[in-house]
């Protein structure tokens, strides 16, 4: 799962849990913005063994970096492309949006009282999401990129 730094639904609680709580193996790498995200990056966790890869941006109009989302959304449906086109199929790629920062951090900048979104609004947000990516994971059959230990000790064995 790769996400934008300013959402904090995997920023973790003082409990050391975070907000998305996911019943599946889960890796998480961050980036500054999603907008940012460049395809090796999506397509080493595939090369990995990943089932499903899960892009978190801020919403439109609450980015940082203006037009972080709308880039990462470009270069998602690229990576879907090529996910299609070598075979894995570009089911495994989900891109959602969570509410970022930068309108609250805008605000605050300029003295005046920031617009938060409600814990209810978010919480069904984080819950849809993980609806999502369970929905995902249970469709999509396992990575055949991802080699089991068994399959790797074979390979080794035979080759040394």
């Amino acid at each position: 799962m790769l996400v934008r730094g300013n959402i904090d639904i995997v920023r973790p609680y003082p409990s050391g849990n975070s907000r998305l709580q996911i019943a599946l193996p889960c890796a998480t790498g961050h980036r500054s913005c999603t907008g940012r995200l460049q395809p090796e990056h999506v397509l080493r966790a595939f090369e990995a063994g990943s089932r499903i890869v899960s892009v978190i941006a801020c919403q439109e109009g609450n980015c940082h970096y203006a037009e972080g989302s709308r880039r990462c959304a470009l270069r998602v449906d690229f990576i879907r492309s090529i996910l299609q086109e070598i075979g894995l199929g570009e089911g495994r790629l989900l891109l959602s949006y969570l509410p970022g920062s930068a309108s609250e951090d805008m605000a605050l900048a300029a003295g005046k009282a920031a617009d938060t979104i409600s814990s209810d609004l978010l919480n069904a947000q984080i819950a849809d999401l993980r609806i999502r990516m369970i929905e995902a994971f249970k469709a999509n059959p396992p990575n055949p990129l991802r080699l089991s230990s068994d399959m790797l000790r074979k390979i080794f064995r035979k080759k040394y």
